[in-house]
């Protein structure tokens, strides 16, 4: 008898020590991965050089709109939790968006943030809570696309004299199609059209079945994320113009929100393959605001800062909480 609830213990004492390191390896693995991103891409002399020149009001208004930032992904992360996995409890919720600020941040796409915020949700299958992010980072694109092509109708009309006859009917079949993604979305439509091939992988196979269930989210869901992302949309956008007006020493503030909302559009359709999307944002935002008569510095320090404060400083502190003992 004794011999039996031994053999049956073993094992899994053997897979929860296995587990526990696994925890551990990848603790180690995001915070070397970020340390090493910081001393190879943060250079704290050209961060002094260009706050010396700036307006430090705007400067630490933009640091002030980033808590409202985190806010509002915060939201939205809750939001997923609680309709897409159960989840309820605030702590591990934020926990589990600050672990994935530490390790998205040195991953290409961002895509360690798909994995590592599963760490703060222990009963969770690793997948799942990568089906969860993906949502979570889908509806808020939809919002991007939206306005990003309004504000790229505009570009060209103002810009490029796009007629009138021409420009009003690509705004309505600009509505059209975001409706009609979203509703495939709500139906579970979109998952027809993933290829064969994918579907094939074990594990992502997986994930489409995880994002099959998220088909049963109801109207409200869609809506309050709708809501959030716009949100947190339009609080990005502000932090952009504050910042560039801190740098360029002028306050054409509806311009600059115009060509932040042109770049998030742009760098939407880029692959994003840099590390902390470093390099894209920079480049965009350069090539828009240079059109409106902004130094390409003061477009490049905007950028830079705006990925200081809204993801090394969250990224910093998701390392230290990945340290920290959390709950079940």
């Amino acid at each position: 008898m004794n011999n039996v609830l031994v053999k049956n213990i073993r094992p899994k004492g053997i897979f929860i020590r296995r587990k526990r390191i696994g925890y551990f390896l990848i603790k180690i693995i995001i915070a070397a991965g970020l340390i090493l991103f910081i001393i190879d891409r943060v250079k704290p002399k050209e961060i002094i050089s260009a706050v010396s020149s700036a307006n430090y009001y705007l400067i630490i208004l933009a640091f002030t709109l980033s808590f409202f930032n985190i806010y509002f992904q915060y939201l939205k992360w809750e939001t997923v939790c609680r309709n897409y996995l159960n989840i309820n409890k605030k702590k591990n919720i934020f926990i589990s968006l600050f672990y994935g600020f530490a390790a998205g941040i040195f991953t290409p796409a961002r895509i360690g943030e798909y994995f590592s915020r599963g760490l703060a949700f222990r009963g969770k299958s690793i997948l799942h809570v990568a089906a969860a992010t993906f949502i979570d980072k889908f509806i808020p694109l939809l919002v991007v696309s939206f306005f990003g092509g309004i504000s790229f109708i505009f570009y060209f009309h103002y810009n490029y004299l796009l007629p009138f006859y021409i420009s009003v009917p690509l705004f309505f079949l600009l509505t059209v199609l975001a409706l009609a993604v979203l509703h495939f979305v709500m139906e579970g439509k979109i998952l027809k059209y993933i290829p064969g091939i994918i579907k094939e992988n074990k594990k992502l196979e997986k994930i489409l079945f995880y994002l099959e269930q998220a088909a049963k989210l109801d109207f409200n869901f869609i809506s309050r994320m709708l809501l959030i992302s716009s949100a947190f949309y339009f609080c990005y956008l502000i932090q952009f113009a504050v910042l560039v007006a801190a740098f360029a020493h002028s306050l054409h503030f509806i311009e600059y929100l115009w060509n932040g909302s042109l770049i998030m559009f742009t760098k939407s359709l880029i692959p994003q393959i840099s590390f902390g999307e470093l390099g894209i944002r920079e480049g965009v935002s350069i090539f828009f605001y240079n059109k409106t008569g902004v130094a390409a510095s003061a477009a490049f320090n905007a950028s830079f800062f705006l990925f200081l404060i809204n993801l090394l400083f969250p990224s910093l502190i998701g390392m230290i909480l990945l340290y920290k003992k959390n709950d079940d």
